[in-house]
């Protein structure tokens, strides 16, 4: 199951939370993984986005000149 990415990040700082809360160490060392790879891959898709974006605005320059 997939959360919106509005609450992901805070659903899985409660999932860390917990399994640390419970002494579940291995638990809570994987809810961090999946958390640091759902955070690289907004990062990367913001970065994708803001690429487009910079060649949308360059393709716009050039069809100006």
């Amino acid at each position: 199951m997939r959360v919106g990415r509005c609450c992901a990040g805070e659903y899985a700082s409660h999932r860390i939370f917990e399994a640390i809360m419970a002494g579940k160490p291995e638990e809570a060392r994987e809810a961090s993984h999946r958390h640091l790879a759902f955070i690289e891959e907004i990062m990367l898709d913001r970065s994708r986005e803001e690429s487009r974006r910079e060649r949308a605005l360059r393709r716009l320059e050039q069809r100006k000149n």
